[in-house]
C-alpha cells in the first residue's frame, strides 16, 4: 500500500474540540500536549507489520503505518487516522497502540474503521 494518510491528535480545551488541520504544525516547534499535531504517514502491509511486532499481536482488523515516532507514542491511543480525498477527510483508523519507547523501527498500530463500520452505522441509526 502506498496511500498517504494523516494522523491528528485532537485536544480538548475548556470550550471545544480542536480539530482543524490548518495550518500544518511547524516540525521544528516544541511538542506540546495542548495543541493539535499531525503527521503524514504511509500504510504498511500486515505481513511487514507482523514481522515487526510478532505473529500473535497483529490481527486482520488492524492497520499499520510508518513513521511510527510521528504517529503514536504514549498518550496517543484513540487518535484518528484520516485520509484526505476531494478536500474531505475520511476516518480510516484509530490509534490502538505503538511502541512503549516510541521506537522508530516499529509501525504504529490502528484499529480499522472498516472492520466496525456496520456497528457504527447501526449504533448511529439507533440514536
Amino acid at each position: 500500500m502506498d496511500r498517504k494518510m494523516f494522523i491528528f491528535v485532537f485536544v480538548y480545551t475548556d470550550k471545544f474540540l480542536l480539530c482543524t488541520p490548518d495550518p500544518p504544525p511547524d516540525p521544528s516547534a516544541e511538542v506540546s500536549p495542548h495543541s493539535l499535531h499531525q503527521a503524514r504517514v504511509t500504510l504498511v502491509n500486515l505481513t511487514s507489520c507482523r514481522s515487526s511486532w510478532g505473529e500473535g499481536l497483529i490481527r486482520d482488523s488492524h492497520l499499520c503505518a510508518h513513521p511510527a515516532a510521528a504517529v503514536s507514542c504514549v498518550g496517543d491511543a484513540g487518535a484518528p487516522l484520516v485520509c484526505q480525498k476531494h478536500g474531505l477527510y475520511f476516518l480510516f483508523g484509530v490509534v490502538t497502540w505503538g511502541s512503549m519507547h516510541c521506537d522508530l523501527n516499529k509501525p504504529a498500530v490502528f484499529s480499522s474503521i472498516a472492520d466496525v463500520q456496520l456497528w457504527i452505522t447501526d449504533t448511529i441509526n439507533d440514536l
